[in-house]
C-alpha cells in the first residue's frame, strides 16, 4: 500500500520539470512573436540582398571613377589605342628619340591658329601624343577668326595662315603651314599627312645650336630629289632650291651642302666654276656635294669632267642583276654596303635593311689616291650575279648575253680633299651615284637607302647626333582594321577574360547563397 501512494503522488522533481517546460513554451511563443516582427531587416534575404545592392552601388563607383582617372591619364600620356591601319597616330621611335635627347632647360611652345574644337582629330591626337613626349612642350590653339591679329604675333616675316602649327623656342621660331604637313594624291585624292614629321624637324630645327644650310641645284631639268629634300629638311637643315645662273647673291656663310640630281642639260663652264667656289669655300673646304646620275642622263661633259678632277667617271651603261633584285626586275638592283668605316675620318655605319639601286650606271674609280684626293667606293654588286649592258642596247633585252660585262660594279662611291691647317686636317667631300632612282619615295624610306644617306650627309654637315628622321611617314588611313596581336588581343579580352570574370563572380555568389 505503501509503494502504490508513493506512486500516484507527484514528485517535487516532476513538478520543477513541468515548470520548466511551460516556461520554455511561453518564452518560444514570445520570441517566435518576436522574429516576426523584425524578420524583415534580419532575414538572410534581407542581408544578401543588401550587400549585392552595396557592392553593386561600390561597383558603379569604381567604374565611374575609374573611367575619369583612365580618361585623364589617356590625354596626359596617350594611352588611346591606335586601330588604323598604318598606325597614323603612333609615334616613331626616331621621335621619341629626338624629344627625349633634348636638354632639360629647353622649353618649346607649339601654337596652332586654329579652333580648337573644330581641328580635326587627325591632326591634334597626333599633336597631343608628341607634346605629351615631354613636360617641357606645351601647345596652345588661338582661333584666328576671333583674333586676327595673332597671325603676325611672331613678326611679319613669318608667313602664318590659318591652320599653321608654329613651333619656338627662344628666339627660334619654325612655321609650317597647311600645305607643309598635309598633301592631296592628284590622282588618288587621299590626303597624306606628315604632321609627326614636321613636328620632329621643327624641334631640331629650333634647338639645334646651327643650323646647316642645304642647296639643290635646279634649272637644268634637275629631277627626284624631292624625298632627300624632304628627309634632309626633317632632320633640322635648312633648304633652299637655287639657280647657279640667275641667284647672284652669293652663298649662305652657313651653307654645307649642295645636291644635284640628273640634270638633262649641262652646266656652263661659268657654273662649274661656282661648284668648284662652294666646295673650296674660300680655300676652308668644309663645303660638300652629292651628285645623282641615272641611265636616262644625257651626256653633260661639263660636269663629268669636273667628277674626273675627283677621281670617278661614269661608265655608259646600266646595271642588271637577276638575282639579288627586287621581285623579279634585274635592273632593281639589291647591292651591298662595302664599308663600315669612311677614309678614317668618319664613322657610317651600314643598315640593317640592304640598299636598292634601281636604273644605275656603274662607276669607274680613277684613283685610291693622288695627290690631295681619297677615293672610295661606297655601293657594290655582287660579283657572281651583276652584269651590265650598253645603255643603247639594254632596251631590247634584260637577259644575260655572252657579251655582257661582269659585276662586281660600284654604284655609289666617295671622293674626299683634305689639306691641314695649323696641323689640323680639314676636308670636304663629294658623294656620287649611278642611280637618282634610290632616292624614290617608298625606296628610300623603307630601304637601306634613306638611312644611309642621312649618315653620309651627318658625317658632312659634322652632325655627331646619330638620330635619323625618316623622309616621312604619310597616310591616308582612317579605317580601324586590326592587326594580328591586336586581334588576338581583343579576342581574349572579349571572348576569355570578361566572361571568366562574370563566371568567377557568379560562382562565388551561389555558393555563399548555397552553403552560407
Amino acid at each position: 500500500m505503501e509503494n502504490n501512494n508513493n506512486t500516484n503522488l507527484p514528485d517535487e522533481n516532476d513538478k520543477i520539470e513541468q515548470v520548466s517546460a511551460d516556461e520554455i513554451t511561453v518564452s518560444a511563443i514570445k520570441n517566435s512573436k518576436k522574429r516576426k516582427k523584425t524578420s524583415f531587416f534580419k532575414s538572410r534575404g534581407f542581408k544578401y540582398g543588401s550587400f549585392a545592392t552595396a557592392m553593386t552601388a561600390l561597383l558603379i563607383v569604381v567604374v565611374i571613377a575609374a573611367n575619369m582617372v583612365l580618361s585623364t591619364l589617356s590625354d596626359r600620356y596617350s594611352w588611346a589605342l591606335d586601330f588604323t591601319s598604318t598606325g597614323m597616330y603612333d609615334i616613331s621611335d626616331a621621335t621619341k628619340q629626338v624629344v627625349n635627347s633634348l636638354d632639360p632647360s629647353v622649353y618649346i611652345e607649339i601654337t596652332v591658329f586654329y579652333n580648337e574644337n573644330s581641328y580635326p582629330y587627325y591632326l591634334s591626337e597626333p599633336i597631343k601624343r608628341f607634346a605629351n613626349l615631354s613636360d617641357n612642350i606645351t601647345v596652345t590653339y588661338v582661333d584666328p577668326e576671333k583674333n586676327p591679329a595673332s597671325l603676325n604675333q611672331y613678326g611679319t616675316e613669318y608667313n602664318i595662315q590659318s591652320g599653321a602649327v608654329v613651333m619656338k623656342s627662344g628666339d627660334r621660331v619654325r612655321v609650317f603651314n597647311v600645305d607643309d604637313y598635309l598633301e592631296q594624291d592628284s590622282e588618288t585624292g587621299a590626303m597624306r599627312i606628315y604632321i609627326e614629321e614636321r613636328l620632329a624637324a621643327g624641334v631640331l630645327f629650333v634647338t639645334k645650336e646651327e643650323i646647316p644650310v642645304v642647296y639643290f641645284v635646279n634649272g637644268h631639268g634637275e629631277e627626284g630629289y624631292e624625298s632627300l629634300m624632304n628627309m634632309i629638311a626633317n632632320n633640322g637643315a635648312e633648304v633652299k632650291e637655287i639657280d647657279l645662273m640667275t641667284d647672284t647673291e652669293g652663298f649662305d656663310p652657313a651653307s654645307k651642302l649642295m645636291v644635284i640630281c640628273n640634270p638633262t642639260r649641262d652646266y656652263s663652264d661659268s657654273e662649274i666654276r661656282l661648284i668648284q667656289d662652294f666646295l673650296s669655300n674660300g680655300n676652308q673646304l668644309g663645303r660638300n656635294l652629292m651628285y645623282f646620275a641615272s641611265t636616262d642622263s644625257i651626256s653633260v661633259p661639263n660636269l663629268e669632267r669636273f667628277l674626273k678632277d675627283w677621281g670617278i667617271q661614269f661608265n655608259n651603261d646600266m646595271v642588271l642583276d637577276d638575282e639579288y633584285c627586287v621581285g623579279t626586275t634585274p635592273y632593281m638592283v639589291i647591292p651591298k654596303f662595302t664599308s663600315e668605316e669612311i677614309m678614317n675620318t668618319g664613322s657610317v655605319m651600314t643598315t640593317v635593311t640592304s640598299p636598292i639601286t634601281p636604273n644605275a650606271r656603274s662607276l669607274t674609280m680613277l684613283f685610291e689616291e693622288n695627290s690631295s684626293y681619297i677615293t672610295q667606293p661606297l655601293i657594290t654588286t655582287f660579283e657572281e650575279t651583276s652584269y651590265s649592258k650598253d645603255k643603247t642596247v639594254v632596251t631590247s633585252t634584260w637577259d644575260r648575253q655572252d657579251t655582257d660585262k661582269s659585276g662586281p660594279f660600284t654604284v655609289a662611291a666617295l671622293s674626299m680633299n683634305y689639306k691641314y691647317v695649323n696641323n689640323i686636317q680639314v676636308q670636304n667631300y663629294v658623294f656620287v651615284s649611278g642611280s637618282v632612282d634610290m632616292l624614290e619615295s617608298s625606296i628610300l624610306t623603307y630601304s637601306g637607302n634613306g638611312e644611309y644617306l642621312m649618315q653620309i650627309y651627318k658625317m658632312m654637315v659634322n652632325e655627331e647626333d646619330d638620330t635619323i628622321l625618316a623622309a616621312q611617314k604619310s597616310t591616308s588611313s582612317s579605317v580601324a582594321t586590326l592587326n594580328k596581336n591586336q586581334t588576338l588581343a581583343m579576342t581574349l579580352v572579349v571572348l576569355v577574360i570578361l566572361p571568366l570574370i562574370c563566371l568567377i563572380v557568379g560562382l562565388a555568389v551561389f555558393i555563399r547563397r548555397r552553403f552560407m
